[in-house]
């Protein structure tokens, strides 16, 4: 079977190759047409920048496709500006008309000639012309369904090379790769599709170098995410079904929205349903069924949600706050956004919004601020850190009341922490001797807190170190050994007794050294001591 496939394809290059004209006694690029080009042409059309985007310095660069498919020269068109520019009849190409015998060449070239690059013993020669439908190797190989057996005659296993070149001195990345047909040296996905276009409002382009290039909403996408990526360029499915060559639109698999069907509409060239730009039902998003063909601002930010989404989600149009995850320094953090899933901070429990592995208290407030003069950093650490060492960790419930999920009422609101909230087990330590602990926000002030030196055993206290209404965002000066009472306090109980011993009365919070007693726990390693604990400890029991 594999002979007789040969032998007929072989019969058939070798009637297109004895067509006529004849290819040898047609004139060529190699042997004639490149010696008038370089000499009339190539001084403008030819590198990087050449005139009107034409190189004419290559054979490649003369058939090759404009960017939206369309060929610059064409077998036998006598119209084409490539010939209307030899004859000097290009408006925008003033020059004068090449001589007789140079213009006669190349009408000759491109009318008869099928402006055949060289002398084949065995192919057409269309062979290497993109524009030569009938001719061109890779038109009449997809027609094939890229059956390949009989070419392996003269040009070795695998097209690497045999009794003739092989492919691969064109096809440098191999004859199977995929950026072969589509794509280009830097990825397999178009630009260049399957026939030469590279505009993105072009079906065949469109997005496709968008979705597989890091961008600044995500990461790069592979070609699964869309497509059955096949195995091996032969498998099935991909240019060849059941044996027959499959010139059908590339089969898409897609990941739905929930609740929804992933489609894309090749009339209207849009997607819908799809988990990428559809990841919830939300009234504010601004397009969930993008434009495959329009370009960057069809997946802007907004498109796919709302800022913020629209109801149940909070009304906070900061993402950071519950997202600091996959959104910071005011940006989507590209490799973690759109990955098909929502990086909630809570997931990481309290410190994945604010917080770090160590504490979920600021440093890093809901907008990644450390800077404890800022109000949302403030003495958060030190008082769960216990930094001063005048008692163990304050814990967050003595002042906040703590949620007991993520999504609690109260929690994921639009303003700042309440607190001091009216809310049982909230400040138990802060409201002793029936004290009615604040927090002013303008001046940045707790005020009427127990464990700051308030309360009725300290109301007459006049030590002039003493700090009632410390500042939030003073640091460590504000609360010292001192500031909360003085050593000894200043009151009427204390001057009978004017010792600075803490100790001799209050052994068991203070050592001889005036230094406050933390004891820590050998297995959980917690800190507690009972100075500040809301009991006045005097004596040794």
């Amino acid at each position: 079977m594999h002979l007789l496939k040969s032998s007929l394809l072989l019969a058939t290059i070798a009637a297109a190759a004895c067509a006529k004209p004849a290819l040898d006694s047609c004139v060529t690029y190699e042997d004639a047409v490149r010696p008038v080009l370089e000499q009339r042409c190539s001084r403008c059309h030819s590198g990087a920048n050449a005139a009107a985007d034409y190189r004419l310095d290559s054979y490649a660069g003369i058939v090759a496709r404009r960017d939206d498919g369309t060929q610059r020269v064409l077998r036998g068109e006598q119209a084409g500006a490539f010939l209307q520019a030899a004859l000097g009849a290009l408006a925008a190409h003033p020059s004068a008309a090449l001589p007789g015998d140079e213009l006669a060449l190349l009408e000759r070239w491109v009318a008869e000639c099928r402006l055949a690059p060289a002398r084949y013993e065995a192919h057409p020669p269309g062979l290497l012309n993109p524009g030569d439908a009938e001719q061109f190797h890779g038109a009449t190989l997809r027609a094939r369904g890229y059956e390949t057996d009989s070419c392996e005659a003269c040009h070795g296993e695998s097209l690497r090379g045999g009794r003739a070149a092989g492919c691969e001195r064109c096809h440098a990345q191999g004859v199977a790769a995929c950026s072969t047909c589509h794509g280009d040296d830097e990825s397999a996905a178009p630009p260049r599709d399957l026939s030469g276009r590279r505009l993105a409002s072009s079906a065949g382009v469109g997005a496709h170098r968008a979705h597989l290039t890091d961008g600044p909403l995500h990461r790069a996408y592979g070609c699964a995410a869309c497509h059955p990526v096949p195995v091996r360029a032969e498998s099935e499915g991909h240019y060849r079904r059941d044996g027959v060559p499959d010139t059908a639109d590339a089969d898409l698999s897609m990941r739905a929205a929930p609740g929804k069907q992933p489609l894309y509409d090749r009339a209207a060239s849009r997607c819908s349903g799809i988990y990428c730009h559809a990841p919830s039902s939300d009234a504010h998003a601004a397009n969930q069924a993008p434009a495959w063909t329009k370009g960057q601002s069809e997946a802007s930010c907004g498109g796919c949600h709302g800022l913020p989404p629209s109801a149940p989600h909070p009304a906070e149009p900061r993402c950071e706050r519950c997202h600091a995850v996959a959104f910071a320094h005011g940006r989507p953090v590209a490799r973690l956004h759109a990955d098909g899933k929502v990086d909630l901070g809570a997931e990481q429990g309290c410190s994945g919004c604010h917080g770090d592995s160590l504490s979920p208290a600021p440093p890093r407030d809901l907008e990644g601020n450390t800077d404890e003069s800022l109000p949302s950093v403030g003495a958060h650490r030190a008082h769960l850190d216990a930094r001063n060492g005048l008692r163990g960790p304050v814990p967050c419930s003595e002042c906040h009341a703590v949620p007991g999920q993520a999504d609690a009422a109260g929690h994921l609101d639009d303003g700042p922490a309440e607190v001091f909230p009216e809310v049982e087990g909230v400040g138990a330590l802060a409201r002793r001797d029936r004290l009615e602990p604040s927090y002013d926000r303008a001046s940045g002030r707790c005020a009427s807190v127990y464990c700051h030196g308030n309360g009725l055993r300290l109301a007459k206290e006049q030590s002039p170190d003493f700090i009632r209404a410390p500042a939030w965002t003073g640091g460590s000066a504000q609360v010292a050994c001192g500031s909360c009472h003085g050593v000894p306090p200043v009151e009427a109980e204390h001057q009978a007794m004017p010792d600075p011993r803490c100790d001799r009365c209050h052994g068991q919070s203070v050592d001889s050294q005036n230094r406050i007693k933390i004891e820590v726990d050998p297995e959980t390693g917690e800190r507690r001591s009972t100075h500040l604990d809301g009991v006045v400890n005097v004596g040794t029991g």
